[in-house]
């Protein structure tokens, strides 16, 4: 967690989720992709901020930015099977080979009691004109996800 004012933490990705948690003046970044993903890592992030004495699930505001969608996100039947074997609910994360990483992050926000969820809804891998995707372009740059607060709340 981030917790002074003119500090500006960065994350890179290449189509797996960045994810922005804020809560109280303080922030989370988040390199969500499916190994974190299946390890919930979303949700260590929340249960972080409601470690806070007084921080409730009504405090925290999630922001999922432009990531690879299940539209594009083939997988091979081993990440079915860890996915399973971590106990989500792979009936309701996989169409076929197809993997919704955003679905999974937002039903452990969820879980947690956060309804504050934003989305930017854009896929890395569709929208190349805009984003790097390496699945899509493979070795390419990475999106960079920079956050911070600036002097006293």
């Amino acid at each position: 967690l981030v917790q002074s004012s003119d500090q500006f933490p960065v994350i890179r990705t290449a189509d797996c989720l960045p994810i922005l948690e804020v809560a109280w003046q303080q922030m989370c970044l988040l390199h969500a992709g499916w190994r974190g993903t299946r390890d919930r890592i979303a949700a260590i992030g929340i249960t972080r901020f409601l470690e806070i004495p007084g921080v409730t699930p009504e405090d925290v505001t999630v922001v999922i930015g432009p990531c690879i969608r299940s539209c594009c996100y083939q997988v091979g039947p081993e990440v079915r099977a860890q996915f399973e074997e971590a106990g989500h609910d792979v009936e309701q994360l996989f169409r076929g080979d197809r993997l919704d990483l955003v679905r999974a992050n937002q039903e452990q926000i969820r879980e947690l009691g956060v309804t504050k969820v934003l989305d930017a809804g854009m896929c890395t891998a569709c929208r190349t004109d805009l984003f790097y995707s390496y699945r899509k372009e493979g070795e390419t740059g990475r999106n960079w996800l920079l956050a911070g607060f600036r002097g006293e709340p």
